[in-house]
């Protein structure tokens, strides 16, 4: 396990704090990497969403370059 050192950093200024540590939570379920429903359904969120972020990107792209060479 690592160790934490909440102490001041060495070498820091005076009046400057430093920088934490880092903080570690488990994304995981519990018994492995089994994604749930509630997982499923957010990916399939992200990804529909970003997709169509795609396709209006590529619209808008697509329009500008119709209106400069037009």
């Amino acid at each position: 396990m690592c160790e934490r050192d909440d102490g001041p950093d060495e070498g820091a200024e005076e009046g400057l704090t430093g920088i934490p540590p880092r903080i570690h939570l488990a994304a995981t379920n519990e018994g492995g990497d089994q994604a749930d429903e509630r997982d499923e359904i957010v990916v399939d969120a992200f990804l529909d969403t970003l997709a169509r972020i795609a396709l209006a990107v590529a619209s808008r792209i697509s329009r500008s370059e119709e209106g400069v060479d037009g």
